[in-house]
Parts: structure tokens; sequence; C-alpha cells
């Protein structure tokens, strides 16, 4: 045991690396049980009841059982009642306060962490993500977004038997309450506070809570699967963000139309059919907006008309175009059995090249249909198939994960197809 500089005692801390984030090992089981509940007296973002103990012991046992470290369960129950809909505007007066410990410090943590969680888009996205879930497949989700948000953030956690917390879980919730304020009599340890001073230091300096690559996961429900089922997935998915970097972040300006065809729609109502909606500064001069025409002076050239042209300030009514005539494009990419020889990683590459294939394929394919929305546009994923047992599973079914909602809106088409097959497949897509 070593002594805090208020006179308590704490538990041993047996660091198990050598990084500044600190990963440390507690392995005495009543050092551990007590980290837990000095954990749980520091949550701020909403009071302590019966229900909200039970909560965030459930979720400590998901992250534990997953073999991550914990981070304080202070923090977890806060990330808990924040993403499920804990109220912002609570009684700070109900909150308790820890003797001991400095108010700059829970200060700090409720401007710094509870503020980032309060507004921060990506912690947003994943906690409309977690509703989709029910039953422990939330906590474990739960669990899943706690843990990335402490590896992109750079915060510590601790390593401790999961006996513990189900220690804590089968005592009734008015015992482990009493046991809390216990435990606080008996001074916060000096672990829990360079915890907590990491993790405000960590989410302070934290651009965005998730990344891309867990918002898709949570949304997607992959989270839940195995990690050797989600390698790929986020391989994909980080070099698919890497790709779109160097892609303009604007739409580029589209070619003129030579031909229309029709659109092939079962319901006459399903697209506007044309009007005025309202008002932009690109058009033809017969949408031009007449009190534009206030502008031109007979005596002065150029006039301020001539300028604002010149300039693209004039003003113009922006027809709803009738979209029962619209381009249409068909994509039809054919991937054949030999590509699992491309299953291979080189040296100077961070992937196998499978995996770049796959991410440049979803990059090329999101982007067109962005910028091309106005057009009827149509992608087919077609596995040819092999003339023995060998196949593209795997890539299908990741090529369908990730093309989730494209191939629900009609867009994207994942299908197997014979070799004899490939050429009228083309004749009636053209």
């Amino acid at each position: 045991m070593s002594a805090c500089t208020d006179g308590s005692t704490a538990p041993q801390r047996n660091q198990l690396s050598n990084d500044p984030v600190a990963i440390y090992e507690i392995r005495d089981p009543d050092d551990a049980r007590q980290h837990v509940l000095q954990g749980l007296l520091l949550s701020r973002a909403a009071p302590l009841t019966s229900q909200r103990v039970t909560s965030a012991l459930a979720w400590a046992m998901e992250i534990i059982g997953d073999g991550s470290p914990l981070p304080p369960l202070g923090f977890v129950a806060d990330v808990g009642h924040v993403a499920l809909g804990a109220l912002r505007n609570i009684d700070m007066a109900a909150l308790p306060d820890v003797d001991g410990l400095e108010h700059t410090l829970t200060r700090r943590y409720e401007d710094y962490v509870l503020g980032k969680l309060y507004a921060d888009m990506s912690f947003e996205r994943a906690s409309d993500a977690l509703l989709r879930y029910q039953g422990r497949d939330r906590n474990r989700a739960l669990a899943y977004m706690i843990s990335q948000q402490r590896q992109r953030c750079g915060f510590g956690g601790v390593v401790l038997s999961p006996a513990v917390v189900k220690g804590l879980m089968q005592v009734s919730t008015d015992t482990i309450l009493q046991q809390v304020w216990m435990a606080a009599d008996a001074g916060i340890s000096s672990n829990l506070i360079e915890d907590y001073e990491s993790l405000i230091a960590a989410i302070r300096n934290t651009g965005e809570l998730l990344g891309p690559a867990d918002i898709f996961e949570l949304e997607s429900g992959t989270a839940l699967a195995e990690f050797g089922q989600r390698i790929a997935l986020r391989q994909v998915l980080q070099m698919a963000e890497l790709l779109q970097r160097d892609l303009p972040h604007q739409k580029p300006r589209s070619m003129p139309r030579s031909y229309s065809v029709a659109t092939n729609i079962m319901e006459e109502d399903h697209y506007p059919i044309g009007g005025f909606t309202s008002i932009s500064n690109r058009g033809t001069i017969e949408s031009l907006v007449r009190s534009e025409l206030a502008y031109i002076d007979d005596d002065v050239r150029p006039d301020l008309f001539d300028i604002k042209f010149a300039r693209n300030e004039l003003l113009y009514y922006s027809r709803d175009e009738n979209q029962f005539l619209r381009r249409r494009l068909s994509y039809l990419i054919l991937l054949y059995p030999d590509l699992i020889t491309i299953r291979f990683k080189d040296s100077h590459l961070p992937c196998q090249r499978i995996i770049l294939l796959m991410a440049s394929m979803y990059v090329c394919t999101r982007q067109l249909l962005d910028w091309l929305s106005n057009d009827a546009i149509r992608f087919e994923f077609l596995f040819v198939n092999p003339p023995d047992d060998r196949n593209l599973s795997d890539e299908r079914t990741l090529i369908e994960t990730l093309l989730h909602e494209e191939i629900l809106m009609g867009n994207v088409v994942v299908d197997a197809i014979a070799p004899a097959d490939i050429a009228p497949r083309c004749s009636a897509a053209a």
C-alpha cells in the first residue's frame, strides 16, 4: 500500500506499460473493489440511483469481459447516461460533494468532459445508433463505444478481475450505495485522481470522440461481431477515408446532357412534376427574376446589371425539374474468382491489396452517388461464378455491409452471374 497526500492509502499500481497512457493492474480484490466504488462516486452527469448504479456496473462488466481496460467507473456511467438520454439540466445540488476532492477537478471534468459529450456530433450520432440495440446488445454496443473513445482520445484505465464487478452486481443497490459512501470516507485514492486528470487532458485535446469507422460499425451493427470479422471492415473504412481526402470537396460541374431517357417508375407521383421552388444565382435568361431588370441603366456602360451578371450575382428562379426524364447511368463491376490471389499484403502497404480494392470501389460508389444525385444511377457488383469451389463470399459480404443503405434504396445491386450472361447483362444495361 502507498500513502496518499491526505493520509489515506492507495492500492498498489502495477504499471503494464511505460507509455504516458496509464494502463495499470490492481490485483488485490479489496483494492479493486474500493477503486470501483470510489469511481462510481465521481459520476457527474446525473445523481446516483439504484437503476443507474445497476446500469453502470453492467456496462463495466461488458468492458472488462471484452478484455479492455476499465476507465473510471464514474466516466463510464456518465457516458452511458448521456448517450441514453440523461437530462442536461439536472439539479447540481443533488450531486454529492466528496470530501478531500478538489472542486477544480470536478469543475474541469464537467466543463471539458461532460461539455464535450453534449457538444460532439460524432458522439451524438453514436448515441442515436445505440438506441437501435435492445437488451444486452445495447450494453455491449456502449462498451464498444467507450473502448473506442479510450483508444482514440488516449486515456488509460485499470485492469482488474471481472469477479470484482460481478460480486458487486450480486449485492443489493442500497448496499452498494452505502459502500460507496463508506469508500468516500476513506479518501479518494491518488490513482483515481490521476486517472481523472489524464482523462480530462486527453478529451480536452481531442477533436472528435469517435471516428467515422466507429460510427459506421455502430450504425451497421458490426460493432457486436467478433474482432476478427471487424478487421477487414475497419481497414476498408480507414483506407477509404485516406482516399477520400484527395477528392474535391465540391461537386464538379456537370457535363452538358446530350440525351435523356425515361425513368422506370411505377407511380406517377413518386417524383416532382416541376415548378419554381427557390431562387439561386444560376439559371437561364428566361428564369431571371424580373426585379433584376431595374439594374439596367441605358446611360452607363457597364451598368450595375452587367457587373452583377459578370460576377454571377443576378437572381434566377430555380425550377424543380421534372424527374420523369433523367439521365440513366449504369456501372457494372465484374469481380472474377482469381481476385483471391490479391489477398496478399506487401511490406510497404498498410493492408492487403484486396482491402485497397474494396476501399477504392466503396469510395467511387459513394462519391458518384453523391455527385450524380440528379441522375438515375445504378451500380451492379457482379461476382462471376467460379469454375471450381473458389469464391469471394467474404468480399461479397463486405460489400453488402458497406453499401447496405444504398442496396435498400435500389442504387446498388450485388449479384452473382455466369460468364455466359455477362454480355447480355451489359447490353440490357445499355
